[in-house]
């Protein structure tokens, strides 16, 4: 599902990850934990295709997620740690979840409406306009709305309250077993019973990996 071998990756002549080796199996639940700075986002970038790697091999799917973005993507969800500011209104952000990702339109209701968010209230606005909170919470929503076999959260619930956190929490219980979700998260204790195995980072290199 994900292999890493040797991925490096450098800003001019500064390396934000060095020597990485990971390998992730379908289904598996991981947490990337380590401080500010560890390489965790230029990984999960990297996963997304964001990205060209300075050196060794990343495959998503089997595919190279810069060379062959739209294969090894075509079954990603992702939820950021800040949205971007999408000009687009919301119907027409969820218009195109739906065209592109086969996004269930019904399910983003269901899921911003157990987070306190009324969709059809906002879809006449445009995206970037909508408060940090509802920004992130349509991004949940999008992300778990649609039949994905990957999905990849950075940091998905800073900026939403402990009542939508706990959805959050219940949307990855939720997920089935052949689901893989690859989340980096400052809160581990919140994940128990949902992440099965934990990998550290610090200074672009991988300190620690435990299952739990």
């Amino acid at each position: 599902m994900i292999e890493a071998v040797e991925l490096s990756k450098y800003f001019q002549s500064t390396p934000s990850l060095e020597g990485v080796n990971l390998s992730i199996a379908q289904g598996e639940k991981v947490a990337i934990l380590g401080p500010n700075g560890a390489g965790k986002t230029t990984l999960m970038r990297l996963m997304l295709g964001l990205y060209a790697p300075t050196s060794g091999q990343l495959r998503i799917h089997g595919f190279d997620p810069f060379k062959e973005r739209s294969q090894s993507v075509a079954h990603i969800s992702f939820v950021p740690q800040l949205s971007p500011p999408i000009r687009l209104s919301v119907d027409a952000l969820c218009g195109y979840a739906r065209q592109t990702a086969q996004t269930d339109e019904g399910k983003v209701a269901a899921i911003t409406e157990r987070m306190g968010m009324d969709l059809e209230s906002v879809r006449h606005k445009a995206f970037y306009t909508l408060s940090g909170g509802m920004r992130q919470k349509l991004m949940i929503a999008l992300a778990f709305a649609r039949s994905s076999k990957m999905i990849l959260l950075d940091e998905p619930s800073s900026n939403i309250d402990p009542a939508s956190r706990r959805v959050l929490l219940e949307l990855l219980e939720a997920l089935d077993e052949t689901q893989t979700v690859v989340m980096i998260s400052h809160r581990l204790e919140e994940l128990s019973g949902i992440i099965r195995r934990s990998v550290t980072m610090d200074l672009g290199r991988i300190v620690d990996d435990r299952a739990l």
